[in-house]
């Protein structure tokens, strides 16, 4: 699913970024041919219930 989802930006010219949310993404990230440009900042907003 992944490598369709980069399959298709390409087509349509657009740059499929990835946001690694933990390392299981970074590996799977890493095995799809990304590589780390920069750190940066996150944050997450959990939403009382």
């Amino acid at each position: 699913m992944c490598a369709k989802l980069i399959l298709e930006c390409m087509d349509r010219g657009l740059y499929p970024s990835w946001d690694a949310h933990d390392m299981r993404s970074v590996a799977l990230a890493e095995k799809l041919g990304y590589h780390l440009d920069k750190e940066y900042v996150t944050y997450i907003i959990y939403l009382a219930k």
